[in-house]
């Protein structure tokens, strides 16, 4: 749509309301405004283009850029200061000082797109005598509208904080400033609803609220407001029916945009007659039945969007005297061709007519004035023949979306005009090899063709070239990891550890033993090796003990030093120690929990007496009480278990134990992820899958316990509907046998990091058999041979590295062979060695997370950080010697009240440096209960489109 832009009405507004505010060039700076403009300019921390580098001291300030003086008394009466979306270096980055309240003749502050102006509300600015107009759009300022606005109420004209954070509800006392002209509060993070009172405002011209988080009906008062002729309550959350009382603005209102919302039922009639209307947007809501026979009557309209509801047909014949804009896309329309009311325009920039049931020859289309066309989509429709003609005609074409259609022509015959910058051709019977002009596009789709030729060298994903079984070079860019699936992750799904008793005692959560009866915490003495003792005052270290589950209520005690509390003498003693290495029977208790307060436990030694505290160093089992008084030396508090629970698969199949894990496992592998999804994932734009794997995969159907059997042919499953849908699966062995990183999701038991050179023939036994199996997949799309080892011996790495490399070599010359990048190590450590080798991949994985530099960044220094600091790292990567591959990043971060352009702008950020990964990249994760870390939702919900 288009739309009055802030630098347009900025414009306009400077026109109409500062006529006599005529420059002065003779007389200094009065002090108060000099000291007020003065005190603004040290609020700003950054002025990249000197917007602000002539505010000097002692000069002139009528002279200054940005602002306008009374001529008899040389007093500042506003200020305007503007940066260009298109130019960085113009934004502002500080706060607005108080000390402009200084300015005592100012009626007017326009500032826009200075973006990064932060800090809470400048509630000073209210009780200023004279201000009358605020503007301070696109910028960072938060916190709430004032509830009052004190004596201010009389006098506002114009009052905009568009494209800011402001949170909370619209106050209603912006009903008493009944002189407003103009109210915007777009794109911001309001919630509730709009105030009633609003209908006091007779005056307004211009009310948007668009862009916010506005919920319930809107109000039915727009009776009371004859003068409005711009409403933009778009993107909200509003419910309900278009009201009625819009009838009344017939005459006056030019331009209604209520799109992406929940409104329902049909199209009011009465829309039809409003014969001012140029623009109107009703797109992404849930209207039915047909559009009225009395849009006829619209012979002014421009801008019309209907996309995206459930219209059905018929659609009326327009008499419209030249639309600009149309946009009918995914409906249940029927047109059949385009409307002769559309082909006669003398003039028309968009037309989107995507999934509209069009049935014809693109051939047979041939608008005598192509080149008014700036934007065609006719996805998703019945449209054959060739598309040579009409795009080979115009000069001026930027926009052209056909994918899904029926289209049938040699591509090395299209002229790629300068001007044309998005082509989307994708799903159709197009052949031929693709011309040279294309690396002038921004974006190409050409999937799932008939193309041949080589896949040329351009800024595009692989994805724009999948589905071409003829091309020739990498088609591995976009890939989605099947995180949660394969390999369990509790942290993505809760509600699988929901059946397991004593879920919050798995195997690794941390416990700390308090006596209640001597107030002192229970600790290994040295860390291991001697007696446990009860003297320390509080918990650390050496008073932490890690829990072996050995069934649901019964536990081996590791501690600092890895040995596992036991009664003494291989338990023919009483006294409690520390130095078995490995459990057995002598090291295993039970812990009975009180009823009432199940932190509150006794623990039961194998004799079947209870542990008790004789002295702060004697600890026995020798109890056989029953007491739950406090004072009994058999009880303990089982004091806040360590934070960071474990949850992987080997806690979540030793939980429920070996009757229930198979069940619970079978289901989950049955259930979360299915064809569907390969489908999905397929049709928006993915062209690989990385799946996570645990090494007891190669001993599939009877891994050990308490691993369960199944998941190699859910795998297999993978493969398969992998090369249906035209993906490749990347086969990620995510978890090794001694924990590479001591994490959940690497089939730790406790935490511990024991990996070392001991395990490496173990885990080289398992890439032979995933190589073995499916090294000549037609959908391998590689092997990775460790997922983020950490705190690993380098040259043991090294050495498995090159062990495993040769184990998939044996099998597949041509396979990709994957390296993740020791976490603990500079990004570059493995390039050197990699020389030599064929086809390898080096895997680094990209978080704007789990530290604390990443915690003080709001979303532009996120989103900054990714286009500089993470293109810098990515390229350091990029070598002769292997591919690059960002196998792991997200649309989360720890960004407070981010709003929906924000993500979009971050994702966006990381999708155009990843892109640039000579292997591609892949999204953590698929499925997630968090709504960031699912690329599905993401997808579903307009965060991230990869078409």
């Amino acid at each position: 749509m288009s739309i009055p832009t802030a630098t347009t009405t900025l414009l306009i507004l400077f026109t109409i309301f500062t006529p006599l505010h005529l420059k002065a060039n003779a007389a200094k700076c009065h002090p108060d405004d000099e000291a007020g403009l003065l005190g603004f300019k040290s609020g700003i921390k950054s002025d990249p283009s000197g917007m602000l580098s002539k505010w000097i001291r002692g000069t002139d300030c009528c002279t200054w850029p940005g602002l306008n003086c009374l001529f008899e008394n040389k007093r500042v009466t506003s200020i305007s200061l503007g940066g260009q979306p298109d130019q960085p270096n113009s934004f502002l980055s500080g706060t607005i000082s108080s000390s402009l309240s200084k300015l005592q003749f100012l009626d007017g502050i326009y500032f826009t797109n200075l973006r990064n102006i932060s800090g809470p509300f400048p509630g000073f600015l209210l009780n200023m005598p004279n201000l009358q107009y605020i503007y301070i759009e696109d910028s960072q300022i938060s916190g709430r509208i004032p509830d009052s606005f004190g004596n201010s109420t009389r006098k506002f004209g114009a009052f905009s904080f568009q494209g800011n954070r402001l949170t909370g509800t619209v106050p209603s006392s912006l009903s008493l400033l009944t002189q407003l002209t103009q109210l915007k509060l777009g794109d911001n993070l309001l919630t509730g609803a709009i105030p009633d009172g609003i209908r006091n405002l007779k005056n307004l011209t211009y009310l948007s609220l668009q862009g916010n988080q506005l919920s319930g009906n809107i109000p039915d008062f727009f009776t009371s407001l004859k003068n409005l002729r711009i409403l933009e309550l778009s993107r909200n959350k509003f419910s309900g029916t278009i009201p009625a009382s819009i009838a009344t603005l017939a005459p006056t209102l030019g331009y209604l945009e209520v799109g992406h919302n929940s409104l329902s039922g049909k199209i009011p009639d009465f829309l039809g007659k409003m014969k001012a209307l140029d623009t109107l947007d009703l797109s992404s809501n849930r209207f039915t039945g047909s559009v009225p026979q009395s849009f006829k009557n619209l012979t002014k309209i421009f801008n019309l969007d209907l996309s995206n509801n459930l219209l059905v047909d018929p659609f009326p014949e327009m008499n419209v005297k030249g639309i600009e804009s149309l946009d009918l896309s995914n409906n249940n329309l029927h047109l059949g061709t385009i409307p002769k009311w559309v082909t006669s325009s003398p003039i028309i920039y968009s037309l989107k007519l995507a999934k509209c049931g069009i049935r014809m020859k693109l051939d047979d289309w041939k608008p005598s004035e192509t080149y008014f066309y700036d934007y065609i989509d006719l996805s998703g429709n019945d449209i054959s023949g060739s598309a040579i003609g009409l795009l080979n005609r115009t000069d001026y074409l930027v926009g052209f979306w056909a994918s899904g259609n029926k289209l049938k022509f040699d591509m090395g015959g299209l002229r790629i005009v300068e001007k044309l910058k998005y082509l989307d051709l994708s799903r159709n019977s197009v052949f031929g090899k693709i011309p040279k002009g294309v690396v002038g596009l921004q974006k190409l789709n050409v999937s799932y063709n008939h193309l041949c030729g080589q896949i040329p060298k351009t800024q595009f994903p692989a994805s724009a070239f999948a589905g071409n079984d003829s091309m020739q070079g990498l088609a591995l860019s976009l890939a989605v990891n099947l995180g949660n699936w394969l390999l369990a992750e509790g942290w993505m799904k809760p509600s699988l550890f929901d059946g397991i008793v004593n879920k919050d005692l798995l195997d690794g959560t941390q416990v700390q033993l308090m006596s209640t009866k001597f107030q002192k915490y229970l600790a290994a003495e040295n860390g291991g090796g001697a007696d446990l003792v009860a003297n320390r005052a509080s918990a650390s270290g050496w008073e932490t003990f890690k829990l072996w589950r050995v069934s649901d209520t019964s536990f081996n005690f590791r501690v600092f030093n890895k040995q596992f509390l036991g009664l003494e003498n291989q338990g023919s003693g009483n006294k409690i120690v520390a130095v078995s290495n490995s459990p057995s029977n002598p090291e295993t208790f039970q812990i009975v929990r009180n009823s009432n307060d199940p932190n509150k436990i006794r623990i039961k030694a194998s004799n079947g007496l209870f542990l008790q505290v004789q002295s702060e160093t004697s600890v026995t089992a020798d109890y056989a009480g029953t007491n739950w008084d406090e004072n009994d030396p058999s009880v303990f508090r089982l004091n806040d278990k360590v934070a960071n629970q474990l949850q992987g698969e080997y806690q979540l199949t030793n939980g429920y134990g070996p009757a229930r894990a198979p069940q619970v496992m079978h289901n989950h592998w049955d259930t979360y992820i299915t064809e569907d999804d390969f489908r999905f994932m397929s049709e928006n734009g993915l062209t690989a899958v990385r799946i996570p794997v645990g090494w007891w995969i190669a001993q599939d159907p009877n891994p050990p316990k308490p691993f369960v059997g199944g998941s190699l042919a859910a795998l297999d499953n993978a493969f398969t509907w992998a090369q249906k849908h035209g993906m490749k699966v990347i086969v990620d062995l995510h978890a090794v046998q001694g924990s590479q990183n001591g994490n959940d999701h690497s089939g730790a038991r406790d935490g511990y990091i024991e990996w070392g050179d001991s395990y490496i023939p173990n885990t080289v036994s398992v890439i032979d058999f995933l190589a073995r199996r499916y090294g000549g997949n037609p959908s391998l799309g590689g092997i990775e041979l460790m997922n983020e080892p950490s705190g690993v011996n380098l040259d043991s790495l090294k050495n498995y590295y090159k062990q495993a490399y040769d184990a998939v070599r044996r099998y597949s010359q041509s396979a990709y062979v994957i390296m993740s990048n020791p976490l603990d190590h500079d990004s570059k450590v493995l390039l050197s060695f990699v020389q030599g080798f064929k086809n390898v991949v080096i895997d680094v994985h990209y978080y704007n997370l789990y530290s604390n530099y990443f915690n003080s960044l709001n979303a532009q220094q996120n989103i900054d950080f990714i286009r500089n600091q993470r293109a810098s790292d990515l390229s350091g990567v990029s070598s002769t010697n292997a591919l690059s591959f960002v196998g792991e990043w997200t649309g989360a971060w720890s960004v407070q009240g981010a709003s929906k352009e924000d993500y979009q702008n971050y994702a966006k950020a990381q999708l155009d440096v990843y892109s640039r990964a000579t292997f591609g990249w892949a999204y953590w994760s698929y499925k997630c209960q968090y709504d960031q870390w699912s690329l599905k939702w993401m997808i579903e919900n307009g965060y991230i489109t990869l078409n």
